[in-house]
């Protein structure tokens, strides 16, 4: 039976008073959970299989539309509502130059000069823009490529990506070439002297062991890109997953409520774009949670 007409859905309250569990980590469960919290729900968990190995620790952490699932596979079909990913974008963008006004650098935020070209003409554009017992009314943003057993999303795949962590305070400018055959060029600084070298795109790949040809061809490109690299401090290459999905984001409430009576909400398969997508993401759960848990208006004397 649909949860809305369910007793145990009529007897529920507000959000104040049920339990959230957010599952997974990263950039996209911890902006989850954080909203949420924001938002009034008071009890908010997040739980992880590791807080450390998270497809946000090898990312580039750069606000870029990227190696989203369409885009890294093109015999995926397109996103219908790129309305809503444009929304997501711009929400996220605001978001962060918000948090750079009040919190600077110390917010883990920096604004650096770059320019990106594409190698085989423009790129595309976006459109305009649980604990023991019964839960009550638990919240799962699902995560990343665990989704896939998860949710039983058949849909889900990885894209592999391929980069390598350096060292060198000289790279401050953001440089990229974009070639559309899952052998990218970008070189990304961060805060204290970090760069990280990019870097490929490789839908369906589950690999997550360093890839010898891989490593070398990154290297290599960003060297003939940007010169200064050769005199960087190698910390290491590193590869991880980041999660596609047939369809792009999911991003809904499931239809009925789990057999210990816990509302649902799915999160999940962003790709390459986390960091971009994240905090207008966040704001949909939150729309989505307060359907269905009211948030109390508190009286001041």
């Amino acid at each position: 039976m649909p949860f809305p007409n369910s007793p145990f859905w009529r007897s529920m309250s507000t959000a104040s008073s049920c339990r959230v569990t957010v599952v997974g980590g990263g950039v996209i469960g911890l902006a989850s959970a954080l909203a949420l919290l924001q938002s009034g729900f008071r009890s908010v968990r997040v739980v992880a299989a590791s807080f450390e190995d998270t497809t946000s620790h090898v990312a580039g952490g750069l606000w870029m539309p990227f190696a989203l699932p369409e885009d890294a596979d093109p015999a995926l079909p397109r996103d219908s509502d790129g309305t809503r990913r444009s929304k997501w974008c711009e929400v996220s963008f605001a978001w962060l130059e918000e948090l750079m006004q009040q919190h600077g650098e110390e917010a883990g935020l920096h604004v650096v000069d770059g320019a990106e070209v594409s190698a085989v003409g423009p790129p595309p554009v976006l459109a305009p823009q649980t604990d023991a017992g019964p839960a009550i009314g638990s919240c799962y943003p699902l995560v990343g490529l665990a989704a896939k057993e998860l949710a039983g999303d058949d849909m889900v795949f990885p894209i592999r990506g391929q980069v390598i962590k350096v060292v060198n305070s000289n790279l401050d400018k953001y440089l990229a070439v974009v070639h559309r055959n899952g052998q990218h060029t970008y070189v990304i600084p961060r805060p204290n002297g970090d760069v990280v070298l990019g870097g490929t795109v490789q839908p369906h790949n589950w690999s997550t062991e360093n890839d010898a040809d891989d490593v070398d061809g990154v290297w290599e490109r960003c060297c003939r890109l940007y010169p200064e690299v050769r005199n960087s401090k190698v910390v290491g290459p590193v590869a991880g997953l980041r999660p596609g999905r047939q369809g792009g984001v999911r991003l809904e409430m499931e239809p009925r409520l789990t057999k210990h009576g816990a509302l649902v909400i799915h999160n999940y398969a962003h790709g390459g774009s986390g960091h971009t997508l994240h905090w207008g993401c966040a704001q949909d759960v939150v729309a989505l949670a307060k359907q269905h848990f009211p948030v109390e208006s508190i009286s001041k004397l």
